[in-house]
């Protein structure tokens, strides 16, 4: 912050409220992960870092649905990953 010179503008307000990433309000913390889109890309789970494309990506591999909601939703599911065992299991009978 000192090197941004944001610590003057921020520090002395003294108002910070704590964030609960994805779904987690009310206090009992997120139930998915948060995936920033440096590691997606890094993973390259949507597209790969040749051409930019999807051949070869983790997406590309398991993609297998037929509408294209289903695609929006495996895509939302590939960027919100739960983080409790059971929620990962319920998904993979979907």
């Amino acid at each position: 912050l000192q090197r941004t010179l944001l610590d003057k503008q921020l520090l002395p307000r003294a108002e910070f409220a704590q964030w609960f990433p994805t779904d987690g309000e009310g206090g009992g913390g997120a139930a998915t992960l948060v995936v920033d889109g440096k590691t997606l890309q890094n993973l390259e789970v949507f597209a790969n870092s040749t051409d930019g494309g999807t051949k070869g990506t983790l997406f590309a591999a398991i993609d297998r649905t037929c509408t294209p909601f289903g695609k929006r939703e495996l895509r939302r599911w590939v960027c919100a990953p739960p983080q409790r065992v059971e929620d990962v299991v319920e998904r993979q009978d979907a």
